[in-house]
């Protein structure tokens, strides 16, 4: 998920291109404000929600695959119960969302700890 959240942080485009072990190759391009292409337009992306988020890598960064057909999902749902796949765009969307909650978060823990924006 994050090669789609750094163009949201850096206002910048990307080409991404993935593919699932010995799957399709995906081709999508992104920018800034969204997806601009999917080759192939049936390619989809797979998410979990880690019970156990200790090692964000391996419980989520590591389980975010791109494929090119949903058929192709199959043997990776099969090990991972009810770990839902959803479209490119709906993916840079959650990314996209994830990254400016993230620069929030980040400005304001930065504005806090500055002490010229103390009031007292």
């Amino acid at each position: 998920m994050d090669i789609l959240i750094v163009p949201t942080i850096l206002g910048t485009s990307a080409v991404i291109e993935s593919r699932y072990r010995t799957g399709t190759p995906v081709r999508v391009t992104v920018d800034s404000s969204g997806v601009r292409s999917v080759e192939p337009t049936t390619a989809v992306v797979s998410l979990v929600a880690p019970d156990d988020m200790s090692s964000v890598r391996s419980s989520f960064c590591d389980q975010v695959h791109f494929f090119a057909l949903l058929e192709e999902t199959e043997p990776w749902i099969a090990g991972h119960e009810g770990g839902p796949t959803i479209s490119v765009a709906e993916a840079f969307a959650l990314g996209a969302s994830m990254a400016e909650r993230m620069l929030a978060e980040t400005a304001a823990n930065r504005s806090s700890d500055d002490p010229s924006h103390s009031c007292c």
